[in-house]
């Protein structure tokens, strides 16, 4: 009887899988330990079911390390910009033909997203494009790192990045500064190297769709030159990145053909650590200089990052036939009208470029006693086709928000002049 039992047992034993056991927070997922914790859970989801196939393949052919957590504490919309939201809630009409709106002042255009609804992407993509919660100003130290993912670190740079949003401001008593007309006015000027110290362009981006007007110093003449607005996916030159790939979504919405929504899952993705300064100017070596990416091994470039599962939207982009992508794929928070991830594909339909965008789930004070939602530290394109990385990188205590004293006429196309003389 008793062999008969123990018999059952082991015949139980082999039909009932192993219970998944749950993924401590801090572990780190790489090639090695991927088919051995792939069935376990993390937040009590299949750690397999929280990956994309591009993070599969990272993570098990191009040495992708995550650091796993099983949340962020999000702190949720800024009161204000949900409170903007709220005021002009409905406001906003969306021709989907066109993939252009009407009747926008500020908030979040769509903030009641139906996944049956055949716009919803498009709605989405508004979203971030007009609402990413960052205030109505902001500024920052930032530079380019490049490396090569086999031989290491090559150059940096460093600019200084300045944006005043005409449209669609939150956190402060004017809605917009020009009846609608403008979306932001930007300045993008270099600092080092001393080559292209002084470097240097203006942009006003419009409303309702026609090309920027771009105006460059131009420092060998001392003069300002305009540029072509037409150039809106061009590479910027030295670097990874096409023009509209910045914060993943830098050109207009209705210059790409279409966008539809493939899913709304739950996914891993990059977050900052509000323990890192981000980049640490004056220090040492690369490793101390560069925190989060990885400077020391093969492959080089490649990010350090904590990553959480996050419920996203899935949206599949169709470019202009004459952009350099055949398509590309965006992941959007749910929660927030935030990118986190891209995918990017060349004309033959093979994966080019992967970028990441991490942000800090923390609150920003602003010097008008509101808060705009953390900032970014880094900002990767993953080049496997040229085995390239360029980061764009962040100091830290460099980023501004809500500054009451900028105004449109900071940004005129002058003050480029202005600021490679050193008067600003």
């Amino acid at each position: 009887m008793f062999k008969q039992t123990l018999c059952a047992a082991a015949l139980v034993a082999a039909t009932v899988p192993t219970l998944a056991g749950e993924i401590a927070p801090g572990t780190v997922l790489n090639a090695a330990n991927y088919e051995s914790l792939k069935n376990e859970t993390l937040g009590g989801r299949p750690l397999d079911s929280l990956l994309s196939d591009t993070q599969r393949w990272m993570i098990r052919d191009k040495g992708l390390a995550m650091t796993l957590q099983t949340q962020w504490q999000a702190p949720g919309l800024p009161a204000d910009l949900k409170e903007t939201s709220d005021k002009y809630r409905g406001q906003t009409q969306l021709d989907g033909a066109n993939n252009r709106i009407s009747g926008y002042t500020a908030g979040i255009p769509f903030p009641d997203i139906d996944v049956n609804d055949p716009d919803a992407a498009k709605k989405i993509v508004w979203n971030n494009y007009l609402a990413g919660p960052i205030g109505y100003t902001s500024s920052s130290d930032l530079g380019f790192a490049l490396f090569s993912m086999d031989r290491g670190f090559e150059r940096k740079n460093s600019w200084f990045y300045r944006r005043l949003y005409m449209s669609g401001r939150y956190g402060t008593a004017e809605a917009t500064l020009d009846g609608g007309k403008e979306h932001y006015r930007q300045i993008l000027y270099a600092y080092y190297p001393e080559d292209i110290r002084g470097l240097g362009t203006v942009t006003y981006r419009y409303m309702d769709g026609r090309l920027d007007d771009i105006f460059a110093y131009v420092k060998s003449v001392r003069r300002i030159r305009r540029l072509s607005g037409g150039a809106w996916f061009d590479p910027i030159g030295g670097t990874d990145l096409l023009s509209d790939e910045p914060w993943i979504l830098s050109g207009y919405p209705g210059w790409y053909k279409d966008q539809k929504l493939v899913e709304k899952r739950w996914q891993l993705m990059p977050v900052g650590d509000p323990k890192n300064p981000g980049r640490v100017k004056g220090a040492k070596t690369l490793a101390e200089e560069y925190p989060y990416i990885e400077t020391e091994h093969k492959p080089f470039g490649m990010p350090k990052l904590h990553w959480v599962p996050r419920e996203v939207y899935v949206i599949e982009v169709a470019p202009p036939a004459e952009h350099y992508y055949s398509r590309k794929t965006w992941y959007c928070d749910v929660e927030y009208p935030i990118f986190h991830m891209a995918d990017n594909y060349d004309k033959a339909g093979n994966l080019w470029k992967v970028q990441f965008l991490p942000r800090l789930w923390t609150q920003q004070d602003t010097p008008e006693g509101t808060k705009t939602f953390g900032p970014i530290q880094v900002d990767y394109l993953v080049n496997f086709k040229d085995s390239h990385v360029t980061v764009v990188t962040f100091v830290f205590d460099s980023w501004k928000f809500n500054d009451p004293r900028e105004k449109p006429a900071d940004y005129v196309p002058n003050i480029l002049a202005e600021i490679a003389a050193g008067k600003r």
